[in-house]
């Protein structure tokens, strides 16, 4: 059972456990074994999972209003998250905002993340 919490209002998704960049001042560390981890996080959002927790979390339409994305870079694996936020936009009709921590090398992303909104 989830407990009510009026303060809570976001949600945020760990889409990649790896980067292509090795930024000096990034804490992640980039060793070899998260691309295993990576590999069973992407295994995490097939299905309605993640969906059918937060439905859990945020039982209320007015709830959730909006969503971040962490990483490594999440847009490396953009395609595993963006059903599921495409999802809960429509059944939130209250987001007001989403933000990722991209470095947006992955340009193709940058107008399908930003569409959502609309």
């Amino acid at each position: 059972m989830v407990v009510e919490n009026k303060n809570r209002n976001t949600v945020i998704f760990y889409s990649c456990g790896v980067c292509n960049l090795n930024c000096r001042y990034c804490g992640i560390n980039k060793n070899k074994s998260l691309a295993e981890i990576d590999k069973h996080l992407g295994e995490s959002f097939e299905g309605d999972y993640y969906f059918n927790r937060v439905k859990e979390y945020f039982p209320r339409k007015d709830m959730l209003r909006s969503f971040e994305t962490w990483g490594g870079e999440p847009f490396l694996k953009m395609e595993r998250i963006y059903p599921l936020i495409h999802q809960l936009i429509e059944e939130y009709p209250y987001f007001d905002s989403g933000y990722s921590s991209t470095n947006f090398s992955y340009p193709s992303w940058n107008d399908k993340f930003f569409g959502l909104m609309d």
